[in-house]
């Protein structure tokens, strides 16, 4: 893995810490740790989307 990558992957688990935080209860309530669910971006004009790796890899 490039170093590069491992950099992203870092600031993106101190990120998702900041705001994850201690959970939601009413996720925590409502959606098992197990359950797995699918989005999609949509863009209602044209343009240049950026960031695409690094969304994946947050959202993965």
């Amino acid at each position: 893995m490039s170093s590069s990558k491992l950099q992203i992957e870092e600031i993106i688990d101190r990120a998702l810490a900041e705001d994850l935080g201690k959970g939601d209860v009413t996720t925590e309530a409502l959606i098992s740790s197990d359950q797995q669910g699918t989005g999609f971006i949509v863009a209602k004009k044209e343009g240049i989307l950026a960031g695409t790796g690094v969304a994946k890899q947050v959202f993965h």
